[in-house]
């Protein structure tokens, strides 16, 4: 008898995600194209050729966007690790799991030289607005999590300084007293790039309270809203 119920179970499982597949099948086939090749969908549903579906990360719902919140429902991004994930904000390098090498992003190369990183971007980069990312917004969203209590906070044990060179050259000068490069560059491709304008602004409202970067997730509603990323040209 036991052994009948738990076919039914497994019998009944089945077909809610056979039901599931298709339904979603016949969802996305009501979304056609128009002449010129656009995506349609009708109203309140999201056009699926023009939709990223993200999921398998939080175990709760979605509250905010903030690159910077210690929240762990942060849309699943704010691993702050090598595992960073980067549906909206990007970091300088990428972690590859399968190799364990680092490869460019919004960085183009980094080489080490004693216990300084120093680090070349990409030139190509541009933010949501347009602004082309410099060395001066790398510099700045590394020291917000030195001056805000974030879950990237815990790089700066073993950062001593952050400068730019020039406009697309960074260095990290990591402490001679707590020298550890795998954390250096963990750090680069585990820190989300902000841009500094925008960052300002948001300074100017929160204050310098240590955890009021950390805890914020309503940033005039940009957290909360659309994403004010970076983007690759």
């Amino acid at each position: 008898m036991k052994v009948t119920k738990r076919m039914a179970t497994v019998a009944l499982a089945l077909l809610v995600a056979a039901g599931s597949v298709f339904g979603a099948g016949e969802q996305g086939a009501s979304t056609g194209t128009t002449g010129g090749g656009a995506s349609t969908a009708a109203p309140g549903t999201l056009p699926r050729r023009e939709t990223l579906y993200f999921n398998g990360i939080l175990w709760d719902q979605v509250n905010h966007w903030s690159p910077y919140s210690v929240s762990d429902r942060t849309f699943g991004i704010t691993a702050f690790n090598q595992l960073a994930r980067q549906p909206i904000f990007e970091t300088l390098f990428v972690y590859n799991l399968l190799d364990g090498k680092l490869y460019p992003q919004l960085g183009e190369t980094y080489t080490w030289n004693g216990q300084a990183l120093t680090i070349t971007l990409n030139r190509n980069v541009k933010f949501w607005n347009g602004n082309a990312m410099t060395a001066k917004d790398v510099v700045n969203s590394y020291q917000l999590q030195k001056t805000y209590a974030t879950a990237g906070t815990s790089y700066w044990s073993y950062i001593d300084s952050v400068t730019a060179r020039d406009d697309y050259t960074v260095v990290i000068q990591a402490k001679a007293s707590n020298f550890n490069p795998k954390q250096i560059e963990a750090s680069i491709s585990g820190l989300y790039i902000t841009e500094k304008a925008s960052m300002d602004q948001v300074v100017a409202r929160i204050g310098n309270s240590p955890t009021a970067l950390g805890q914020w997730t309503n940033i005039g509603g940009g957290w909360t809203g659309r994403s004010t990323g970076n983007r690759t040209l």
